[in-house]
């Protein structure tokens, strides 16, 4: 079929669709028999640098991104469905015939629970790295061990908040019939799978509620953390600049935490941006932009987001200090 569709859906329905249900279909599958486990292997047996604390931080870390992974794009297989707020799951999850309101339910549910889960790791993680920095330091600021758990409590009641608030709001519009009727969007109806369709263009009927909870979970916690990373990396130029006069064991240290701020790059690139254009798109209409534009948007957004597990998984088995293996 070679009609066209606005904003270029006639690619999706044509070829792309299928390549990225492929392609997410055998990524974790090859990857949950191949870079996964060396990473939980170096961790278990070649992690020597690394403190019991930060061993345990980074186990925790790669559980919860292979869940993150592995529902994502395998039981999943979002595919963001940009100008239009909605979602459509291709995956085995969303094909077992289950009552659409169900689906709602167990597919947002535990979606939300593995995407907001990697953040309290990376918390763990964070402190643990700052602590790391500044013990021997002469700064003030410092974090004991029971205002880190008062933190991470907080943390954890924020990000829980927001799974519940998904399970809650993430219903379809009152007009989504009207809109899966429209050209660009009727024939993924035929296809199997599910439609979670929150509403048109810029206007997530319920769903706005979600992301507004959302924009106040990041105004909370973002700012900490960024003042966290700001305030470690500057004591870790001194550091750095110090490496040549320091001992063996504070290289090696140096190196561990070294591994940790390229892994904060990587989320950079393949958890927020993703996460931030997930939120613009329903938040904002976008269907002024050209249609090639909004393709390559639906084809990337989610794959960028599903990669970020094995991003972090290469940048720790590269440049770990004791990486051979």
């Amino acid at each position: 079929n070679s009609t066209s569709l606005p904003y270029n859906f006639h690619w999706d329905r044509d070829f792309a669709l299928d390549y990225v249900n492929t392609f997410q279909k055998w990524f974790p599958i090859y990857t949950l028999f191949t870079v996964h486990p060396l990473v939980f292997y170096v961790l278990l047996a070649k992690s020597a640098a690394y403190g019991r604390d930060v061993k345990l931080g980074y186990m925790m870390n790669q559980v919860v991104r292979v869940a993150h992974e592995v529902n994502v794009s395998y039981f999943y297989r979002l595919v963001n469905l940009i100008p239009y707020a909605g979602l459509y799951c291709d995956g085995p999850i969303c094909r077992a015939g289950l009552p659409h309101w169900a689906l709602i339910v167990s597919g947002q549910v535990p979606i939300a629970l593995t995407i907001v889960a990697v953040i309290i790791p990376f918390q763990f993680l964070l402190f643990r790295f700052h602590s790391m920095i500044v013990s021997n330091s002469t700064t003030k600021i410092r974090f004991s061990n029971r205002a880190q758990a008062i933190i991470i409590s907080i943390e954890c009641f924020l990000l829980l908040a927001n799974v519940f608030s998904s399970a809650y709001f993430a219903r379809d519009s009152d007009d989504s019939v009207a809109i899966l009727q429209k050209p660009e969007l009727e024939w993924l109806t035929h296809r199997g799978g599910t439609i979670f369709m929150f509403g048109p263009p810029g206007y997530p009927q319920y769903f706005m509620y979600e992301g507004l909870t959302i924009f106040f979970t990041i105004l909370l916690i973002a700012p900490f953390i960024t003042f966290m990373i700001m305030h470690a990396s500057k004591e870790l130029r001194k550091r750095v600049a110090q490496i040549q006069q320091s001992t063996k064991t504070q290289q090696m240290r140096n190196s561990v935490i070294a591994v940790f701020y390229a892994q904060m790059v990587g989320i950079l690139i393949f958890y927020i941006n993703p996460m931030g254009m997930f939120i613009a798109a329903l938040a904002f209409d976008f269907s002024s932009f050209p249609g090639p534009v909004l393709a390559w948007i639906r084809y990337l957004n989610m794959p960028l987001f599903m990669l970020e597990a094995l991003l972090l998984s290469l940048i720790f088995l590269v440049r770990n200090p004791n990486r051979r293996v």
